[in-house]
Parts: C-alpha cells; sequence; structure tokens
C-alpha cells in the first residue's frame, strides 16, 4: 500500500513539474510572440485638450485634468507627445468633419496615435445613509473621465474606456453645490490621479505593444522623407518593411478605418537626423503616400 501511495505521489510530483514548465514555456512564447513584436522605439501621441459638455462654463477641471494628462504621459519614456498644429487640426475635424483630411496630415508629421478625453460625469452627492430615517454625511466628489485612442495607421480604436474616481469632501457648500469653484482645488487633484493614473496606462499599453509604424511625408521618385528621426531611435542602415494600406470599410458604430494591407518592398534609412529621416527603396514598391512603414520582424 505504501508503494503504491509513493508511486502516485511521485507520479503526481512529475505533472506538476511538467505542467509548470509548459507554463513557463507557453508564457515565454506568449511573451516573444506578442511583446517581443514590439520594436522599443518610441511613438508619436497627438493628445486633445480635455473637454467637458457637462460644465462648459467652469473650465478649471478641464484645464487640471488636461495638464494632469500630459504631464503622466510625458513621463513615460515610449511615447512623444505632439501638440499645436496637428492637435488643433484634429480637433477641428472631429466637430466640423474632414476627419480624413487630418488623419493624412497627422501621418504626414509622424503622429501614432491620437487621443480625446473628455469629463464624461461629475457629481457631488451627499451620502445619505440611516436604518430609520437618513443622515447627512460627508458628501462625494465623483469624476469619471473617458479617453478614445485611435491609431492613425488604419483608424482603429486602440482604447475606448473610461475610469472614475472618487473622494470624500469636507464643508459641503449647500448654496452652490454645483459650482467648481466651491470646492478645494488639491480635492480635484487627488479625484483626478485616481482616474487618469489608470487610464494612462491602459493607453500605454495599447500605443507601445503594437508594432511601430511610420509614414512618408514627402516622396521623390525612390527617395522617402518621414517626419521622425533620432527622435523616436531611427539609426542610420536600419530596413523598414512597406505596408500598403488597406482598403477602407466602415464598422458598426459608423467609424471609417482600413483594412489589413499587404507588404510591397522594403526601405533602407539612409539618413537620420534628430527629428527628420530620408530612406532609399531598396526592394519592391512603388512607395506612395497610402503607404506606411513598419520594422522588419
Amino acid at each position: 500500500m505504501n508503494g503504491r501511495r509513493y508511486g502516485w505521489c511521485l507520479m503526481a510530483a512529475w505533472v506538476m513539474i511538467a505542467t509548470s514548465v509548459l507554463g513557463c514555456a507557453t508564457t515565454e512564447k506568449l511573451t516573444r510572440d506578442f511583446f517581443m513584436k514590439d520594436s522599443g522605439l518610441k511613438r508619436k501621441l497627438a493628445v486633445l485638450a480635455v473637454t467637458d459638455p457637462l460644465h462648459p462654463k467652469d473650465n478649471i477641471l478641464n484645464i487640471m485634468a488636461d495638464e494632469m494628462i500630459k504631464r503622466e504621459l510625458q513621463q513615460n519614456n515610449r511615447l512623444i507627445l505632439v501638440t499645436g498644429k496637428t492637435v488643433d487640426q484634429i480637433q477641428e475635424a472631429e466637430y466640423g468633419g474632414g476627419a480624413k483630411a487630418v488623419m493624412n496630415e497627422a501621418r504626414v508629421q509622424g503622429v501614432d496615435a491620437i487621443m480625446m478625453a473628455n469629463i464624461a460625469d461629475f457629481e457631488v452627492q451627499k451620502d445619505l445613509t440611516g436604518i430609520i430615517g437618513f443622515r447627512s454625511e460627508t458628501p462625494i466628489l465623483t469624476i469619471t473621465l473617458k479617453i478614445r485612442v485611435t491609431a492613425t495607421e488604419d483608424g482603429t480604436l486602440l482604447v475606448d474606456t473610461f475610469r472614475s474616481g472618487q473622494v470624500k469632501l469636507a464643508d459641503y457648500p449647500d448654496k452652490t453645490p454645483n459650482k467648481l469653484s466651491s470646492y478645494p482645488k488639491n480635492k480635484f487633484i487627488d479625484c483626478l490621479n485616481q482616474t487618469i493614473s489608470g487610464l494612462m496606462q491602459d493607453l500605454a499599453e495599447a500605443v507601445a505593444n503594437r508594432p511601430w509604424v511610420g509614414f512618408p511625408s514627402k516622396i521623390d521618385g525612390q527617395k522617402v522623407n518621414l517626419q521622425v528621426g533620432q527622435d523616436v531611435g531611427l539609426a542610420t542602415g536600419q530596413e523598414l518593411t512597406v505596408i500598403q494600406r488597406g482598403p477602407e470599410a466602415k464598422s458598426v458604430d459608423g467609424r471609417i478605418y482600413n483594412m489589413t494591407g499587404k507588404a510591397i518592398g522594403t526601405v533602407k534609412l539612409a539618413e537620420v537626423g534628430s527629428n527628420s529621416s530620408q530612406a532609399q527603396v531598396v526592394k519592391g514598391g512603388p512607395v506612395t503616400m497610402d503607404c506606411f512603414f513598419k520594422t522588419r520582424d
């Protein structure tokens, strides 16, 4: 009996060891196949100013959220924030049409993804509790922030989510419960911190775990210019695969995106400056403004 029990224990031990080894191998394969496809190059990200359709006049919340989002992203060494003309044009397209032209402009400037954010909910509410009657307790501040990140490569959504933060407020101003200026600034910062930290982690992972993508800014025969260079980590002699962007399609929610394209050639970086590069077509082609580049596997 003892020998049989010993045999079962030995078999169980072998099964556990084998499962562990296979599990580690599977984890390694997943890591290699998914995460290791990332080239390590930085990405340009255009971040639009935070909007708040619920409180258009009380813009202090928007300003704080905008500053905190950009500060959080600047600490990520895989992302480069883009502001100015590109952001203005993208914002104009979002509210006034012409999104296709704006997306093309973003590609020319080397922008990998575009992020829009808005205050989806802001509420200060008394927490009323009690068994028989209700009693007033410390009010709760709730801020819900929503972000939507679109890939300029093909128009697909990388992130479309929201998170909420909550903090308790002391000295609730009964007479002006909906005025943002009635509350201490640090309370909003605490609440936004809860919300933003999680959202920015989602964003950074979604953008950085995708293969690096570059776009032509100018084409002259076999020579191709890019509006990125040493700033994103490119180096002279590096070869990039040329992908022809696929045909347009429409998602169920009406968004326009491009279907998966096919590889049509290779370019080699001949000159790499601080924020621009020039590549030479070495295989296949022709390269057009509808193409984009990926690091070679």
